[in-house]
């Protein structure tokens, strides 16, 4: 299972456009977080791993603070037919701040459509391509933001 989390981190990491839209906070509902006139993030890992994460950490999360996105495991099933075969769900917790990002720019929506670009029907890792399950609002996020759960699911050998 590490190896196909690992894949998503990865893949979620090197994104730039992903970094842009978790870090860069909004003056206004037309400025976009994409434009040529911002800087890149490319590999600052100080503020990667703010904005990423490999498992449910959300208490140090502030008025302060960037968006951010959860990665781990959800659950794993085996194949009743074939033994060598399960599926594994991935899933993504999306948290942005609702007064300095959300309600300016939609970015909850925004960041959860770009997942979905970025991993449904693709074949990143396991043995199928990445299926999109279903996505719901994060129940008790913390105070002052917004979250969504994205669920995925991935073929997987057992072995």
């Amino acid at each position: 299972m590490t190896k196909y989390l690992a894949t998503f981190y990865n893949v979620l990491t090197q994104n730039e456009e992903l970094k842009r839209l978790l870090v860069y906070k909004p003056e206004h509902g037309l400025d976009d977080p994409l434009s040529p006139d911002k800087n890149d993030i490319g590999m600052d890992w100080d503020l990667i791993d703010q904005v990423i994460m490999r498992s449910v950490v959300t208490d140090d999360l502030s008025n302060d603070s960037k968006c951010r996105i959860c990665v781990y495991s959800g659950n794993r099933t085996p194949d009743k037919e074939n033994y060598m075969y399960a599926t594994q769900d991935i899933i993504f917790d999306v948290y942005v701040h609702a007064k300095q990002y959300d309600s300016i720019d939609f970015r909850l929506t925004t960041i959860c459509d770009y997942l979905n670009k970025l991993v449904v029907n693709k074949h990143l890792t396991g043995l199928t391509k990445t299926r999109f399950l279903a996505g719901q609002t994060v129940m008790s996020p913390p105070s002052g933001f917004v979250g969504y759960r994205l669920y995925y699911r991935i073929g997987t050998s057992t072995k």
